[in-house]
């Protein structure tokens, strides 16, 4: 086993623990908000997330992917100013692209509270909200570096902290005052303190000259994280139009309760989801120093034990939920939402799906092939978009999740098929395309 597998393999287990961690306290905070307020206040509260959630691409345009990438490709070559350029580009760029998003959204919050959300309630919810997503670029600043430096249990360890932190604001925010605002503050407070968290530990352990450093060849490094990040837009795109277009046109065509039972059933599903977002998260940063040091056909040895070992973990709980749906429902979240059932069967069997699509795209991201992944997921998205206008006037919730699923099995099968033809996968083991041709002939031979 070579040195990089070791890395991806305990990488992904000390991810993935701190993820199963993570949306455990997520889950918790979700039915710690169905617990307390109504079943149509619920759908408010995460209708105007995931609103919000549906224009986070002109907020970070791809640069968070593409700092991680470029941060492990110039640690590499010891190129600190590089770096130092990059963080800086990215923090300038993020942020202002924020401000201006919130600023939006604070001035047109009465006008959406009358007109999508049909709720006066929305109104503070919704410019509280804004205040969060002007703060949260600084922790997504801080997160995508430490990818790049090889950190990801500070990584998963962070994500960890802010869904704990989360639930125990909302729990003492509830002890005040049980409105929609509870929940919405806890997430303005937590970006507030990222700065003062994750500070110290990048000024002492991961970058301690970053003062001191010059920087180097801003412009360039400004135009190579653009052209990166222009790639991943459209994959982010596809990804922001398949994980909140749902909601958004439940919201529009159906009720906030439709909302909250729609909700329920997918917060339930996406337990399912955090495994292949582990790998993914690990995936990235190692196969681009993987890819940079020329030494892809390392990555082969572990692909196919990832494929392997991930499915078996996830089919297991994928059965479980697909079997016993209501029921879960009925004991978690409470009778007024078991009626979402059929949307957490059709997730559960999606799960699987993506997580061979994270896998694969996380590998394609790191080889620097953001196109290609850019390619597979608008054609996921449109298809998403398209289905989710005619089945959920049609089916309601159950219409979402089967366009959800669809997409999820389009991004997977389609996502291996480009690896397989454009890099040489065979059996899940991704080489090269230039690697020499006394290797493929070996391959033919056996």
């Amino acid at each position: 086993m070579t040195e990089y597998t070791k890395k991806v393999i305990f990488g992904s287990a000390v991810v993935f623990v701190f993820t199963v961690f993570a949306a455990f306290f997520g889950y918790l905070t979700r039915l710690l908000v169905a617990r307390n307020l109504s079943v149509e206040n619920f759908g408010l509260v995460y209708s105007i997330m995931a609103f919000f959630g549906l224009f986070s691409i002109l907020q970070h345009m791809g640069l968070n992917d593409a700092l991680t990438k470029y941060v492990s490709e110039f640690r590499v070559r010891r190129e600190l100013g590089k770096i130092k350029a990059s963080i800086i580009f990215t923090l300038i760029f993020q942020l202002s692209t924020a401000f201006i998003l919130a600023l939006a959204m604070w001035l047109l919050a009465p006008w959406l509270a009358e007109n999508y959300f049909r709720s006066s309630l929305a109104v503070n919810g919704i410019r509280i909200y804004a205040i969060a997503v002007f703060l949260s670029p600084i922790e997504s600043l801080f997160l995508s570096t430490f990818l790049g430096y090889q950190k990801p249990v500070w990584y998963s360890a962070a994500n960890f902290a802010r869904a704990i932190f989360i639930f125990l604001a909302t729990l003492i925010l509830f002890g005040f005052s049980k409105t929609i605002l509870s929940p919405i503050i806890s997430y303005v407070l937590v970006y507030s303190l990222s700065l003062l968290v994750y500070l110290p530990y990048f000024l002492a352990k991961i970058f301690p000259g970053f003062f001191k450093t010059k920087t180097r060849a801003f412009k360039e490094t400004a135009g190579k994280m653009t052209r990166f990040g222009a790639h991943v837009i459209i994959t982010a795109v596809a990804g922001t139009v398949i994980t909140y277009t749902d909601i958004a046109m439940i919201t529009y065509f159906k009720t906030l309760n439709d909302v909250a039972i729609y909700n329920a059933a997918t917060s339930t599903a996406l337990l399912l989801w955090f495994f292949g977002t582990a790998l993914a998260t690990v995936l990235l940063p190692l196969s681009s120093e993987i890819w940079k040091r020329k030494h892809s056909h390392l990555m082969g040895e572990g692909i196919n034990m990832i494929y392997k070992y991930g499915l078996i973990i996830i089919i297991p709980f994928t059965v479980l939920m697909f079997v016993f749906p209501e029921l879960i429902l009925r004991i978690l979240f409470g009778t007024d939402y078991s009626a979402g059932s059929g949307v957490l069967q059709i997730l559960s069997i999606a799960a699987i799906f993506f997580t061979i699509g994270q896998v694969n795209m996380s590998i394609l991201s790191g080889m620097g092939k953001p196109r290609i992944n850019a390619k597979v997921s608008a054609v996921a998205a449109v298809f998403n978009f398209a289905s989710n206008l005619i089945l959920i006037p049609l089916l309601g919730i159950a219409g979402a999740a089967i366009s959800t699923g669809i997409a999820f099995a389009i991004i997977g099968i389609f996502g291996g098929i480009a690896l397989d033809k454009n890099y040489g996968l065979r059996s899940g083991i991704p080489v090269h395309c230039d690697y020499p041709k006394k290797y493929f002939k070996h391959r033919a031979n056996t």
